[in-house]
């Protein structure tokens, strides 16, 4: 028998996504752990994975809906944000809804606020066209949450090579 402990439980979880279970079978398992353990910050990890697992599935629609709820709280965790921006579509009503979207959950979980700064930063650029607004909103994530990462080093070096002049 299995222990019945939140870290069997998240093992179990991780290891039936990683064996490629049917996103149906994963379903019951993960709202388990989230009623069971609904302090634990690792929940969120175990709702991405049965959210890539209906995405895997071909159930895209249940997929965005459980990265919308993941991006709500915790945005970062398994890119939840930028999964929304990625699947939620590339017409210009979906994107416009994207960035509204994005937008509504800056400051829920600020620790967070860096990821969908930078995620929101390079669909205005990128899917939405607006550089002015994409700027704006880099500037933000490096004034309010400068990151010393990858991610930091990619919004200052788009914002030098794209600057018009000095004063920008």
């Amino acid at each position: 028998a299995l222990r019945d402990d939140p870290s069997a439980h998240y093992n179990q979880i991780e290891r039936l996504y990683n064996a490629a279970t049917k996103a149906v079978e994963l379903e019951p398992i993960v709202n388990e752990y989230m009623a069971k353990y609904p302090q634990r910050e690792d929940r969120w990890d175990r709702l991405m994975y049965l959210a890539n697992s209906f995405n895997r599935d071909g159930d895209r629609a249940k997929a965005l809906a459980l990265f919308k709820q993941v991006a709500q709280v915790a945005p970062a965790t398994h890119s939840a944000a930028q999964q929304v921006a990625s699947h939620n579509g590339t017409e210009p009503a979906q994107l416009q809804q994207t960035e509204q979207f994005l937008r509504s959950i800056i400051g829920k979980n600020p620790k967070h606020d860096w990821h969908v700064r930078y995620v929101l930063g390079f669909l205005l650029r990128d899917s939405l066209k607006n550089e002015p607004a994409a700027k704006q909103v880099l500037r933000e994530f490096i004034q309010k949450s400068p990151a010393n990462d990858g991610h930091g080093q990619n919004v200052i070096a788009y914002l030098l090579t794209s600057a018009k002049d000095d004063a920008e």
